[in-house]
């Protein structure tokens, strides 16, 4: 019993004391009054790395510190030696304190290595002694009489053998990972059986791996959604994601029709191996998709009969109900869509797409259910649910050309990184003559702004704004204004930034040159401009659903697409090369599909004006990409963008002078004849 007593104390005494006395450290050395360990652990993450350099050889304390999915640490996962090391190495203690806090790290090391047998009755009081004597240094930094007595009481209690035998049996598993009772009984599966929260909390603290069969017992007896079965999944998703620098990040996942739990491991290569004891794990590339979502994409091409633009009403505003609700509910939903077609079958004989209106669901792995949610609904108001697999990708890149005079359709950039430090850009997407701000261009912007910055809707730092991508950046104009909004009913969501031009001013409102530029059919006697500034209002854009959609962004040139409907919610969630979360959900987007085999756009296209043909060889503006999904794009209706902005005179109109002056045009296309009469086009 010798050996499970004092494991008992470690883990019962000596580990809640360390917890309060680590929390105390952090009150003494905050630097304002609301500072969190969190705060502590970002403002310091330099020199924790270095410790973790030293100390972290199997990085089992760096998931602990700076969890993948991007949560606050939980401290109280922490386990003894890393409260131990942090404690000395960062916080720093006193000589006396650091001597009987290396001893009881050594204890903790010896209690794993030996076995019941090999504790004689002396060292059995010398290690009981140095466990008090942590215990006593650490009271008196702390003085908190009221912990130090319950904590007294609870080592007497223990050390009295006043506390049930199975329960001391329970921590000794703990350690060894078996019973000598019984040769066939394991730690969790004895704890599973009990349904003890407790022990199952110091099983996860050491990190002692459940098989698969004892973690469906779990699934059963726990219950799926309870705090113990979801840190019991998130200490094996921390495990996993250990094995390889190649992972992105894990989770946990059901299947909707059997009994069996899925560990989702995505990296940047399909081919990776990964294995970790017994588990399902499932490995999927970024972006990576079953085709299904392609095969639908085929079939919307199609122009809309009038009963059939009615339907697509009721979708979008089924949709723009629901929205908020549905991603908020389900973490890995991407992209909801309104659709005529439905996909039945896919990868089976049966295999067909078939006339019925529905609300499209797309998610990265079909089939698959985040361990803690529960299944899509089947039907949503009056239509049904169709689960596609493909996920949203934001169009922000890496490229390009310098230019003296900027243009729509450069490449841009604010200086946002990538998680290598490879910097981030998009498309410059237009330009407008701000009442406030003057000359001005816009983007979108997680193409050019950082989490923090985009999230918050603010620019706190004055950010330059350069282009091209590379080493011939320069600077021409900085940040001025952001908007992140999700949208309603009646108005789409946006992020865009708006930035002040101080040099390299435009001259006209031509376009660069592209590899595509002839095979998109443009020419000398046909060129690609956008000199009138005239937009489209949302209310239009059905009624020039027949006419076709192009582009210029500085990933893909020059392409043709077509509008295939509006009132997509999309969730943007991660930037090009990031790993975190953005966490916000745009509404009422523009879909617009590729025209033949090349992409409508692609990543570096984020910004990009979408334009469709307007009077004489001029264009009209219909609004700007933000991301797509498995050949479809997702454009932000640019009139919205402008009223909230404030520029209510359309986008900057250019005329044949070499200055660019401003006409007094309104900038507003639109078919109502009383407004025809007012503004001269």
């Amino acid at each position: 019993m010798r050996k499970q007593k004092l494991t008992w104390i470690l883990m019962k005494c000596n580990k809640p004391v360390l917890l309060a006395l680590l929390k105390k450290r952090l009150r003494q050395v905050r630097n304002h009054k609301n500072m969190t360990l969190e705060d502590f652990l970002q403002n310091n993450r330099r020199e924790i790395k270095d410790f973790l350099r030293e100390y972290d050889n199997k990085k089992r304390f760096k998931n602990k510190l700076f969890p993948h999915d991007s949560s606050p640490t939980n401290v109280e996962n922490w386990n003894i030696e890393l409260l131990i090391l942090f404690m000395i190495y960062i916080f720093g203690v006193s000589k006396s304190v650091r001597f009987y806090m290396q001893k009881t790290l050594k204890i903790q090391q010896e209690l794993c290595r030996m076995h019941e047998g090999d504790f004689r009755k002396a060292e059995y009081k010398r290690y009981r002694r140095h466990l008090r004597k942590m215990r006593y240094k650490c009271y008196k930094k702390l003085r908190n009489w009221k912990l130090e007595n319950k904590t007294e009481a609870l080592a007497c209690k223990i050390y009295s053998n006043d506390v049930r035998r199975n329960e001391l049996h329970a921590f000794y598993w703990t350690v060894t990972g078996q019973s000598r009772d019984s040769k066939d009984t394991t730690p969790w599966t004895a704890c599973i059986t009990r349904q003890d929260r407790a022990t199952a909390s110091l099983l996860i603290d050491q990190e002692v791996l459940p098989s698969n069969e004892e973690l469906l017992m779990a699934f059963d007896v726990f219950d799926r959604s309870s705090e113990t079965f979801l840190t019991i999944c998130k200490m094996i998703n921390r495990v996993i994601e250990s094995k390889s620098q190649g992972i992105n990040g894990t989770w946990t996942s059901y299947h909707a029709n059997k009994k069996q739990i899925v560990f989702v491991v995505e990296t940047n290569e399909k081919s990776m191996e990964v294995k970790v004891a017994d588990y399902h794990i499932y490995v999927r590339s970024t972006r990576e998709s079953n085709g299904e979502c392609a095969l639908l994409f085929q079939t919307c091409c199609k122009c809309k009969t009038k009963e059939e633009q009615i339907i697509l009403e009721k979708l979008r505003k089924s949709i723009n109900k629901h929205a908020d609700n549905l991603m908020n509910s389900h973490s890995k939903l991407s992209v909801v869509l309104p659709s005529l077609k439905k996909s039945v079958g896919y990868k089976s004989r049966n295999q067909r797409i078939i006339d019925e209106p529905c609300i499209t669901l797309y998610v990265p792995v079909k089939g698959l259910i985040p361990i803690e949610e529960d299944p899509f609904p089947k039907r949503i108001d009056d239509f049904q649910v169709d689960v596609i697999e493909g996920e949203f990708v934001p169009y922000a890149g890496y490229a390009n050309d310098f230019h003296e005079h900027l243009k729509m359709g450069l490449a841009i950039h604010g200086n946002a990184r990538d998680k290598n430090g490879e910097i981030l850009g998009g498309t410059l997407g237009g330009f407008v003559d701000h009442p406030v701000h003057g000359l001005c261009g816009i983007s979108s912007a997680h193409a050019l702004l950082s989490r923090d910055n985009l999230v918050t809707n603010q620019t706190n730092c004055s950010i330059e704004v350069s282009q091209p991508i590379g080493l011939d950046s320069k600077p021409f104009g900085e940040i001025v204004s952001v908007l992140c909004c999700a949208g309603d009913a009646s108005s789409p969501g946006m992020e865009v930034v708006l930035f002040k031009i101080h040099q390299r001013h435009p001259i006209d409102g031509s376009f660069p040159e592209a590899f595509n530029y002839t095979d998109a059919g443009f020419d000398d006697e046909n060129p690609l401009t956008y000199n009138s500034g005239k937009v489209l209002k949302a209310s239009e854009i059905n009624r020039r659903r027949k006419s076709e959609l192009y582009k210029f962004g500085m990933a893909t040139g020059v392409t043709r697409g077509a509008f295939a409907y509006q009132g997509a919610a999309v969730r943007l969630e991660k930037m090009e090369g990031q790993s975190y979360g953005l966490g916000f959900c745009l509404k009422n987007q523009i879909v617009a599909l590729k025209i033949g085999d090349s992409p409508f756009a692609d990543v570096g296209d984020s910004g990009a004006l979408v334009l469709s043909a307007g009077e004489d060889i001029d264009s009209v503006a219909v609004g700007i990409v933000v991301g797509g999904l498995q050949g479809s794009v997702f454009v932000t209706p640019i009139h919205d963008i402008l009223m909230a902005l404030g520029c209510t005179d359309g986008m900057y109109q250019f005329n044949t002078s070499p200055f660019g002056i401003c006409s007094p045009d309104s900038g507003i296309m639109t078919d109502d004849p009383d407004l025809m009469e007012t503004n001269i086009f």
